[in-house]
């Protein structure tokens, strides 16, 4: 049975940890007091243990800090969430083995008024799905992708090198100052029957048939209806990709 939210929505979730030895993202799904939702993943950095620790801590940290501001606007509220996220990341690092720990993060809330607010740092994803319209990236791409993608364009460095950057972070929860941040301060507005899709980059493959695809794209948004068998539909899609180098996957599918 497709899980429920108090709203009405409902949503699945999926882990896998591709070719790794082990998972280090980390996910959740928890329901505000006072109405609304937040959808919650980060991928983590620093080695197993590091990684899964910092992924873990953050999330529960902001989850946690979230609820303790419930008198903020949303854009703020998130703000000080990382805020606070972010000095609990620090405070664990002191004194211990784990230096150099960190991980992205994205953060969808939506409120009881099915407002979208989010706020993300790092290369993970926030998509958005309505019916018929082709599937949108609605967060910043904090990774060089972006940045090397238009060198190619413009023919300034081959296609082979900016494959090769299109990993490095320019931004992370790292328990020190966070160089970008992504969090608009206007609501989005969400329809009823809209699909959103939250996930780590091991996503970033598939995203992108999609992204080129429009037909693709389009055909799938029927699938949505239920989101706990679309994730697990868009999981197989990447195992048979059988890609070398798969990073840890996480999905998050709600449908409003």
């Amino acid at each position: 049975m497709t899980p429920r939210l108090q709203d009405g929505s409902e949503y699945g979730m999926v882990q896998w940890k591709g070719t790794r030895l082990h998972q280090e993202d980390a996910v959740d799904v928890v329901t505000v007091s006072g109405g609304g939702f937040l959808v919650l993943v980060a991928d983590g950095m620093g080695g197993h243990l590091a990684g899964e620790v910092a992924s873990r801590e953050t999330l529960a940290s902001f989850s946690e800090a979230f609820t303790g501001y419930p008198d903020m606007a949303p854009p703020a509220r998130l703000s000080q969430a990382l805020k606070d996220a972010n000095r609990h990341l620090a405070s664990l690092q002191k004194g211990s083995q784990r230096g150099n720990m960190g991980t992205t993060l994205v953060v969808a809330y939506v409120d009881a008024g099915n407002n979208l607010y989010w706020l993300s740092v790092g290369d993970s994803h926030l998509y958005l799905w309505r019916s018929g319209e082709r599937p949108r990236k609605l967060n910043a791409d904090h990774s060089m992708w972006p940045l090397v993608r238009e060198e190619w364009l413009r023919g300034d460095v081959s296609l082979d090198y900016a494959l090769s950057q299109r990993s490095i972070l320019r931004s992370a929860v790292m328990g020190e100052k966070i160089d970008l941040i992504d969090c608009p301060e206007e609501a989005f507005p969400l329809q009823k029957g809209d699909f959103l899709l939250v996930a780590s980059d091991g996503l970033d493959e598939w995203l992108e048939d999609v992204d080129t695809n429009k037909e693709l794209a389009l055909s799938l948004y029927p699938e949505t209806k239920n989101p706990e068998a679309f994730v697990h539909y868009i999981l197989e899609q990447v195992e048979m990709l059988e890609y070398p180098y798969q990073d840890n996957l996480t999905i998050v599918g709600v449908r409003i």
